[in-house]
């Protein structure tokens, strides 16, 4: 089994979709062979625009890809914009149905960048959440979150719900390019320190994949 990183975030149009990107580049730059999956988009009218925009990434560096199609990469394709359980109507959502195809996916990569839908407390049905996928799917977690006033305080209560949740999840708060109404450029390198310190364990390792993210993570199998 490739190695799995589930891309969360703090809440939705975070800066999930982005920073998977940025991580599909730098480990395919390390030399690993990535692949990509999202086992459930929202919002879908025709092309699921997140899921292609990810395996147009991924192609780019992993050429064995070409084997699949978008549908491939994006299970559950939902057109109203709106919680997975809202969208799918209150109807159950079985997450045995994302094995096959994430198994297909991985028999092409060395790992596997799997991104999340809106952030951890999304329902998905009437008794999931979104906190309950990477679990199921024996994924590390990694949790996007943004730059705006009230940063710290929503990472610190994701990161609190997810180490309550799941005792293996890795502490990984990337701070994404800033919004309009983010704090001055130079709150930002403080407030990755700031996290470093207080949110990364000893063990762990800090690398800047571009100069507006900063990725934390632990050495967590």
């Amino acid at each position: 089994m490739a190695k799995r990183i589930f891309v969360t975030a703090t809440n939705t149009d975070i800066g999930k979709t982005y920073t998977s990107k940025l991580l599909i580049q730098a480990f395919s730059k390390m030399g690993y062979k990535v692949g990509v999956y999202k086992p459930i988009e929202t919002g879908v009218t025709e092309i699921p625009a997140d899921g292609n925009a990810l395996f147009e990434t991924a192609l780019q560096y992993n050429p064995a890809l070409a084997s699949l199609d978008v549908n491939d990469i994006v299970t559950l394709q939902l057109p109203l914009p709106a919680a997975p359980y809202v969208a799918n109507k209150g109807e159950k959502i079985t997450f045995e149905h994302f094995d096959h195809p994430l198994a297909k996916i991985e028999s092409l990569c060395d790992l596997v960048i799997i991104e999340g839908a809106g952030g951890l407390m999304v329902p998905i049905d009437e008794h999931t959440m979104m906190i309950d996928l990477p679990r199921y799917l024996g994924a590390t977690s990694l949790l996007v979150t943004h730059c705006n006033l009230g940063c710290i305080n929503d990472t610190l209560l994701n990161i609190s719900k997810k180490k309550s949740s799941s005792p293996s999840f890795s502490k990984t708060p990337p701070v994404p390019k800033a919004p309009s109404k983010s704090p001055p450029n130079d709150s930002v390198p403080k407030l990755s320190i700031w996290m470093s310190k207080k949110v990364l364990p000893k063990k762990g390792r800090a690398s800047s994949i571009r100069r507006s993210i900063l990725m934390l993570w632990d050495r967590t199998p």
